[in-house]
């Protein structure tokens, strides 16, 4: 487990609140858990929505056209198993049993 650095904290103290957790991840190199976490013990308070609303549309398209689940979730910024409840539990145009 890697400290964090001086640069990382100023950033997170800056930031959190302003970017989303995931945003921030990707500035800080660190996980999503790691900046909630550390966020909370320095007593941070985001007023930002953590649930995301996936695009259900643009995921079902892609999907038709026959793009990777893995590149589908780098396209629109949501994880692997996002993008496979969106198509398992979104997709209108399947017959359900």
């Amino acid at each position: 487990m890697k400290n964090w650095t001086y640069n990382q904290i100023k950033l997170l103290r800056e930031q959190y609140g302003k970017l989303p957790v995931v945003a921030l991840c990707l500035l800080i190199g660190k996980s999503a858990p790691a900046v909630r976490i550390k966020a909370h013990r320095m007593g941070l308070k985001s007023n930002l929505k953590h649930k995301i609303e996936l695009p259900v549309n643009t995921i079902i398209n892609f999907n038709a056209r026959g793009m990777p689940r893995t590149k589908i979730s780098r396209l629109v910024g949501c994880s692997y198993s996002g993008v496979r409840y969106a198509l398992k539990n979104h997709y209108i145009g399947r017959d359900r049993e």
